[in-house]
């Protein structure tokens, strides 16, 4: 960053897409807007402290990319999919996303073939929304 107001103007523009993403996902999950304000008012401390690791994040990947671009991009991608990931594993399994589903990644055909995963319209909704924040921030 060449300058204090550019880097102000950066740090900005990642905290409002952090939040945005912490939103996304939290809207991924629930299926439903509603909710997701609902938990806003009931935990804001969990959207904030959320918001904020994504901050740190997408600062650090800022930085290492040095991409106002690419380094949100690459974040809110990682983001986007595990919200994903996260919402077809509780429909199926009714159990949310932990560490060890990660380390367990190469038998996930196994433990999805009997899930019938399918499209649903709210994904499509967020996913609308995640581009739409892409194509915001490319204006930064």
């Amino acid at each position: 960053m060449k300058n204090k107001k550019e880097f102000l103007t950066v740090a900005i523009s990642v905290f409002l897409f952090s939040l945005f993403l912490v939103l996304l996902a939290e809207y991924i999950h629930f299926c439903n807007i509603s909710e997701v304000f609902s938990l806003v008012t009931r935990k804001p401390g969990v959207i904030l402290f959320s918001a904020m690791i994504i901050f740190f994040t997408t600062m650090s990947a800022v930085w290492l990319t040095s991409s106002m671009k690419i380094g949100p991009i690459l974040v809110g991608v990682f983001v986007f999919i595990l919200a994903v990931v996260e919402f077809y594993k509780f429909d199926v399994s009714g159990s949310h996303l932990a560490f060890a589903d990660i380390l367990f990644a190469s038998d996930f055909e196994k433990i999805t073939g009997f899930a019938m995963i399918r499209p649903e319209a709210h994904l499509f909704k967020a996913a609308a929304a995640f581009v739409l924040a892409i194509v915001g921030l490319s204006f930064v």
